[in-house]
């Protein structure tokens, strides 16, 4: 290396520090914003803004500064094609679709400026300095939320987007007393016991795990619990079932099923889970919710047929119009795209746990692994990464995982 190389080296190096600290203070208030604030509106006829929203511009600002250090990665031709994809089938559909339906074309921008911010951070830093406290204060806002504190609820149903789900909160469908499902934040239990099971992936117990990190995946497990949500109850039976055939190097098995027969055992008293009970019913399949869910598919798979290449656009309109909610990420996205859409979305989704299979002895792998599963079971009855809170924090599971996949391709 001549003089000069290496003088320019080492001007660069402070530079990157001072953007090393910078990446790092805007991915913490996209952590933060995205769990703790509240949406809100600037005009009646725009959705709905987050806090992340309004930080956008300035991330891609700082990213454009340091482009060159950006970390290369298949993933974002996947990002880019199904952004073409949904133009494509927004303008094929141009009578159906308006200005609204290209907010899609956004939000997956949204997902890719994400990915790449925390690509650039130290995984580490993060996880000690932000995941653990935003948890507790998340768990903490759960709790008075769930036991109605300071009649908390009310703001929930006005600025976290509560609504019915409030307004039904305890009761069963014909208005009696019911079982609890836990909202939080979030304002939907579904949606809600995905956040929690974020924090359960990294808190996931390994081998030699400390009683400390044992702890803080029983107190993710406990609230996950409490959302009452079945779905997020397969996708934790599906991770397990993952630890067990692969086999991994974590906390010992049988251990694990304890922990969590326990926990549940323990969210039973305090909640009387009858809704999970459902679970168990031998005519699960008959009831009110399964089949509604099953009308609204068996409908949306007609139309698809008869559109199956792009189909009909993001048309957001025909939902609203006839309240229709798709409940599964697999069919709407091919409602609205096609098969070509549905396609380049799986590639998208699976492109990265792919490599992580191949390199799964390392633990940012084994995190989006075990997340990857939860979105992929919880997409077959909801639609997870058409929420945006879930999107980004798919995001940013990704974003550390190609600076992990990086760092394997330099050694």
């Amino acid at each position: 290396m001549d003089i000069k190389s290496f003088q320019k080296g080492n001007r660069r190096k402070p530079t990157m520090i001072k953007f090393q600290r910078i990446n790092t203070i805007l991915a913490g208030l996209v952590f933060i914003s995205i769990l703790l604030f509240p949406q809100f509106k600037v005009v009646e006829s725009l959705p709905y803004f987050q806090f992340i929203d309004v930080l956008i511009p300035l991330i891609g600002l700082v990213l454009f500064l340091q482009r060159k250090t950006i970390v290369d990665s298949k993933f974002y031709l996947w990002v880019i094609a199904f952004g073409l994809i949904i133009i494509i089938s927004n303008l094929i559909n141009y009578e159906n679709n308006h200005s609204r339906d290209y907010f899609e074309v956004y939000k997956l921008f949204k997902y890719g400026i994400v990915v790449v911010l925390f690509s650039t951070i130290n995984f580490e830093t993060f996880f000690k300095y932000l995941v653990k406290p935003v948890f507790l204060v998340l768990v903490g806002v759960n709790l008075i939320h769930y036991f109605n504190v300071f009649n908390f609820n009310e703001v929930i149903k006005e600025y976290y987007n509560g609504g019915i789900h409030i307004d039904l909160f305890g009761l069963d469908s014909k208005g009696n007393v019911g079982t609890k499902r836990m909202l939080g934040l979030a304002g939907n239990p579904n949606i809600n016991s995905i956040v929690f099971l974020f924090f359960l992936t990294l808190f996931f117990p390994l081998k030699n795990s400390s009683r400390s990190t044992i702890s803080w995946f029983v107190v993710a497990l406990f609230m996950l619990f409490l959302c009452q949500s079945r779905t997020g109850i397969l996708a934790l039976a599906a991770i397990v079932v993952y630890v067990f055939v692969s086999q991994q190097s974590l906390y010992k098995y049988y251990t694990l099923l304890g922990i969590i027969a326990v926990t549940f055992l323990l969210s039973f008293l305090l909640s009387q889970n009858s809704y999970l009970n459902t679970m168990f019913d031998k005519d699960l399949l008959k009831n009110n919710s399964m089949m509604g869910r099953y009308e609204v598919w068996k409908h949306l798979a007609a139309m698809i047929i008869e559109k199956p290449i792009f189909g009909y656009g993001g048309y957001k309109q025909y939902f609203y119009e006839r309240n229709l909610h798709a409940e599964s990420q697999y069919i709407l996205v091919a409602w609205r795209y096609g098969i070509v859409g549905l396609i380049v979305f799986l590639g998208m989704i699976f492109q990265p746990v792919i490599f992580a299979l191949k390199n799964k002895k390392t633990i940012i792998s084994l995190y989006l692994i075990l997340f990857t599963i939860c979105i992929a079971v919880c997409s077959i009855t909801n639609a997870p990464l058409a929420d945006r809170t879930i999107s980004v924090l798919f995001g940013i599971i990704i974003g550390f995982f190609l600076k992990q996949k990086l760092t394997i391709n330099n050694e």
